[in-house]
């Protein structure tokens, strides 16, 4: 969904300027955004208006790692035509992926506020380990070692206890 408020010509012109006062040319921007090089390059151009998470992303990434930008960040997603967040979900601007939805509105609001995504997480009590698939998955793998050497714990146990009892008969 796009929205009518896109200012295309104050959205290239404060992408080209967060590009140069962080010292990214349009690769860094991409790699930030997420996307590729030649989107980044139509984008400064004024082509085509970006998706919400796209621009999210960006503003999210830039206030985290260049602070003093975090207006120019705002500006951004005003100029992108986000200034009120996402766009009303319907079946065409979902990802289908919940988890992708969620880290996009809160990348949306880390940017709208300035912070950065693990500010928002922390003032609302998560943690942004909470987030990360590969720190969830080494848990639940350390969680299922311990559970089966638990297993053989006790399996180990009965066995002496059969066999201790066996042997006092």
């Amino acid at each position: 969904m796009r929205t009518p408020k896109w200012d295309r010509e104050r959205f290239g012109e404060l992408l080209k300027e967060i590009g140069d006062r962080a010292h990214l040319d349009q690769g860094g921007l991409a790699e930030l955004a997420g996307r590729s090089r030649s989107q980044i390059n139509r984008w400064t151009r004024s082509e085509n208006q970006p998706a919400y998470d796209a621009v999210a992303r960006l503003a999210t990434a830039i206030t985290g790692r260049y602070p003093h930008l975090a207006d120019l960040a705002r500006e951004f997603m005003i100029a992108a035509g986000y200034q009120d967040g996402p766009p009303a979900q319907d079946a065409t601007t979902s990802s289908g992926n919940a988890a992708s939805d969620l880290v996009a509105q809160l990348r949306a609001q880390a940017a709208a506020q300035g912070k950065t995504l693990r500010e928002v997480l922390e003032d609302g009590g998560a943690h942004p380990d909470e987030l990360d698939p590969e720190a969830q998955a080494r848990l639940d793998r350390l969680n299922e070692i311990f559970q089966m050497g638990m297993q053989e714990i006790v399996e180990a146990t009965r066995r002496g206890r059969m066999t201790g009892e066996a042997e006092a008969s």
